[in-house]
């Protein structure tokens, strides 16, 4: 039985694939080095809060689809902090957030991530 590194444990295989990809290794290598600071709303790449981004995100959840997983206009750099908290927000279906919107369809809550 093979050693599986905590990053691929419990994901598909085609997931693993697509994250150890030549292709993706190197256009994260373009985003990080392209926009070496977080562009997360609560960051906006230091005119906020300045750091590091060491994790790129899939803006529109690409769900295996490679596709959507390529684009480089669906990415944004993000430091793992905000990332994952962003990603353990989506999972729980936005909660954590102010719920509603405005009559422009922008969410209520300032710290919302589309802000």
């Amino acid at each position: 039985m093979g050693h599986r590194s905590a990053r691929s444990k419990g994901k598909e295989p085609a997931l693993v694939a697509l994250y150890n990809s030549t292709r993706w290794k190197q256009l994260r290598s373009i985003q990080l080095r392209a926009h070496p600071l977080c562009q997360c709303p609560h960051c906006q790449e230091g005119t906020v809060r300045v750091r590091i981004a060491n994790v790129v995100d899939h803006t529109v959840p690409h769900r295996g689809c490679p596709d959507l997983f390529f684009r480089q206009d669906n990415l944004m750099s993000m430091a793992k902090a905000g990332h994952d908290r962003h990603k353990q927000s989506q999972e729980r279906g936005g909660k954590g957030f102010k719920g509603g919107c405005d009559d422009h369809g922008e969410p209520l809550d300032p710290t919302h991530w589309w802000k």
